[in-house]
Formats: C-alpha cells, sequence, structure tokens
C-alpha cells in the first residue's frame, strides 16, 4: 500500500490532468504489479483557487475518478503549512508520495524500483526531477552537487537544502519525526533547510536522492504556473510563501 498524500487547490481541471499523467505512467503499474488494489489518497482542498466555477467537492470527485479509497479534508482557510502537515499525519502507509496538485508526469516512472532504493541505501526520499537532467559530472541539481550511482539514483552530497515537495517518495517514518518540529507559519519545504535552527540537526541526519540517470530530459512538468498568470493569481513574494494571493 502506498499513501498519495495531495495538497490540493479549487482547480479540478489542473488536478485531473495531474493524476491522469501519475497514473497512466506511475500508479497504476505499481498496483497491478504489487496485486493491490486501492491506492490511499490523502487529500486536502483549500478553499482558494477557480471558485467561480467549482468548489472543493469537485476537487474530491476528480480524485474518486481514480480511487475509492480516500481520506479528505475540506479546511475553512487556506494555509499550505497546515496543508502539509494535516495529509502527513493522515498517512498510514510505510511510504508517501507526496504530490501537489498542478505536476505532470511525463514518462514511465517504476516505482516499486525507488521502493527497492530505500532498501539498499540510507536515502529518507526521493525526488522527481523537473529539468533537464546534468549529462557531466559535477552533476549539480538544486544548487547542489550529486553523485550519481550508475543505477537511476542520484545521492546528494550535502543534506542541508535537499528536501523538497516536488513530486517526491518518502518513508513515512522520517514524516513522523519531521511532524512535530514544523510550524504553521513558514512555508513548509524552506522549513527543511539548514538556517532553520529548530531543523537542522533532523536535516542533516537524513540523506535526499533524485530518480533518473544522467542527460535525461525533466521527469516531471510544473502545469500550475500559467494556469495561475491566466487568472492574474500570485504566490506570496519570496520564500515565505503560505498561501496565493
Amino acid at each position: 500500500m502506498i499513501d498519495i498524500a495531495i495538497t490540493a487547490t479549487i482547480r479540478p481541471d489542473v488536478l485531473q490532468k495531474t493524476l491522469s499523467s501519475f497514473y497512466c505512467y506511475c500508479f497504476t503499474n505499481y498496483s497491478y504489479i504489487s496485486k493491490c488494489e486501492n491506492i490511499h489518497i490523502v487529500l486536502n482542498v483549500d478553499p482558494i483557487g477557480d471558485t467561480n466555477k467549482y468548489n472543493q467537492q469537485d476537487v474530491l470527485n476528480t480524485c474518486y475518478n481514480f480511487s475509492k479509497n480516500i481520506t479528505f479534508n475540506f479546511p475553512k482557510k487556506a494555509s499550505f503549512p497546515k496543508a502539509v502537515k494535516w495529509v502527513w499525519k493522515n498517512c498510514k502507509s510505510e511510504f508517501v508520495f507526496h504530490l501537489e496538485d498542478d505536476w505532470e508526469l511525463k514518462r514511465n516512472v517504476d516505482l516499486l524500483k525507488i521502493i527497492n532504493y530505500f532498501d539498499r541505501t540510507d536515502l529518507s526520499a526521493i525526488r522527481l526531477y523537473k529539468k533537464k537532467y546534468p549529462s557531466k559530472e559535477p552533476y549539480m541539481m538544486f544548487d547542489c552537487e550529486y553523485l550519481f550511482d550508475g543505477n537511476e539514483l542520484f545521492i546528494a552530497l550535502d543534506s542541508g537544502t535537499q528536501f523538497g515537495l516536488n513530486p517526491s517518495l518518502i518513508k513515512r517514518s522520517f514524516i513522523k519525526e519531521a511532524l512535530p518540529l514544523m510550524v504553521d507559519d513558514l512555508n513548509p519545504e524552506k522549513q527543511f533547510r539548514i538556517k532553520n535552527i529548530k531543523m537542522k540537526d533532523f536535516i542533516l541526519n537524513h540523506k535526499y536522492g533524485i530518480f533518473g540517470v544522467p542527460g535525461d530530459i525533466a521527469l516531471v512538468n510544473d502545469i500550475g504556473t500559467d494556469w495561475r498568470i491566466k487568472r492574474d493569481i500570485a504566490k506570496s513574494i519570496g520564500s515565505s510563501f503560505l498561501t496565493w494571493v
């Protein structure tokens, strides 16, 4: 069983595209191979987005097109940090696939292979990369040097800034340890940084990876930015993003 932790806003059309791509290239194949009939979706829908056309229930209904095994939350006020904390608290499986509502998976990803990487390494989270992979050493991604292990896995040489919320498979043991350290008034991704004194020791006690091979094209595509620009919706300035404005 895998938990799919989804932090969503009211834009079911975008989520439909996201889930269609991940079920096509990743989740359905995993479910078939592992003999798992249902994937558990843990969904938080913040009350912001295309509210003139849709509501939170429409987002939930979109998820029901893909799984009947869903735990959901409809908060009355939007908060990205609270959304992340809520979905993580309600996950039950050994591994959690963290997925925001506006990512498109471009090609096949073997989820069982990524799970097996956790068995043979001491990684706590493995991300899917959103840019063209570097083809020559040193392999620089997210402003950090990575070591390629020769088998579709890059390992960060510096843990201080490399946990992120791009589509990622995360050990739930890592999440359970992180939750008591998280706060409600800071971008959740930015909390996992060495500059955050409260999280520093925890962050440096774990290792992080990226799935892929040198020189490959991007695995995931951000489909949310254009959606926001067309509707004149923006994120708050800088790294302090908590919700849209």
